[in-house]
């Protein structure tokens, strides 16, 4: 690379002090970088830890069977299996069961929609967007939507009403552009 820096402004390599000075400094820097992240990545594994972070990883063994939630009054415990989904409206997380007959039933949540994934089970459970998290048994079908977008038809449907739905959940039921394929992937059994 440096060869054909010099080259392209007219120099040759080999009449300037590069090869004498400045090459010896190049290798000692990029040994001494290697040597770092060998250090760094040898002392992560001894811990059991990566620095990359594996995604597709199952994270069966890490999930929940029961979720418990807290409301003002008591705390009921909610099996996974009859989870519908989750949602954020206004800031905060709600949880919907497959027996709630509306929206305003749902159960507010204090975990935010990240540590949900991380709860749940990936096999069961699929975040489609920013605002949502759905299960695969709530899922009766998809079809395609605008700009490569997918289209959620829910069991039971966040809303009945098409009137009654709030500006921010417009666009809750869509799988984004980003997720799509991996949505196909994950319905697809």
């Amino acid at each position: 690379m440096a060869a054909l820096f010099f080259y392209a402004y007219g120099y040759n390599i080999f009449k300037t002090t590069y090869m004498s000075q400045d090459y010896t400094l190049i290798l000692f820097m990029i040994l001494a970088i290697n040597i770092y992240y060998f250090g760094l990545n040898s002392f992560l594994r001894l811990r059991g830890t990566s620095i990359i972070k594996n995604e597709d990883v199952d994270s069966t063994t890490s999930s929940k069977e029961v979720i418990l939630v807290d409301t003002v009054n008591r705390s009921i415990p909610v099996k996974v299996e009859d989870i519908a989904y989750y949602y954020i409206l206004k800031g905060d997380v709600y949880m919907r069961t497959k027996a709630m007959s509306n929206m305003e039933e749902s159960y507010p949540i204090q975990d935010n929609l990240r540590a949900l994934e991380q709860k749940l089970d990936r096999r069961m459970f699929f975040r489609i967007n920013r605002q949502m998290i759905v299960s695969f048994q709530s899922c009766l079908y998809y079809k395609p939507g605008k700009n490569k977008t997918l289209e959620v038809a829910l069991t039971p449907a966040p809303y009945q009403n098409v009137e009654s739905v709030p500006v921010e959940h417009a666009r809750l039921c869509i799988v984004s552009e980003d997720r799509a394929v991996s949505f196909r992937k994950w319905m697809d059994r």
